[in-house]
């Protein structure tokens, strides 16, 4: 009889350690939950600040279609172009050929001084420059 109360006892025993491991456990598990929101939020917040530097590089942008794909474009041809087009006297940073679509190139042009005036004007000619043959 006295083994089975040892047994028992010794069951207790266990019992109050595994119960203390499992508060441990949840204790754990809610700090790491914590974390995780924590860090759900932060990369929420880069993934914004993210989009919106993107957003802001593209507007440095302009992109311009219905070139002939034989020609070497150049920095300062985009210049002329769009000073000769559009009236905007702009600095080109680079000039990247994106594609040819209907046999005809289109390259993208990065601009270094690309202000709110230069947005306006450019919606504003955007269908004079479409009415040249190039867009």
């Amino acid at each position: 009889m006295e083994e089975v109360v040892e047994g028992i006892n010794d069951i207790k025993i266990c019992m109050k350690e595994i119960k203390e491991n499992q508060k441990e456990f949840q204790d754990e598990v809610l700090t790491l939950k914590r974390e995780n929101m924590q860090l759900k939020k932060r990369v929420q917040e880069l993934e914004n600040k993210l989009t919106r530097i993107e957003k802001e590089h593209k507007k440095e942008n302009i992109v311009i279609k219905g070139l002939d794909p034989k020609e070497n474009i150049n920095k300062i041809d985009v210049q002329e172009f769009i000073e000769d087009k559009m009236g905007i006297k702009v600095e080109i940073k680079e000039v990247e050929r994106i594609g040819i679509n209907k046999s005809k190139m289109i390259i993208k042009a990065k601009m270094n001084n690309m202000d709110n005036k230069i947005h306006k004007r450019r919606r504003k000619n955007t269908e004079k420059v479409k009415g040249s043959g190039k867009s």
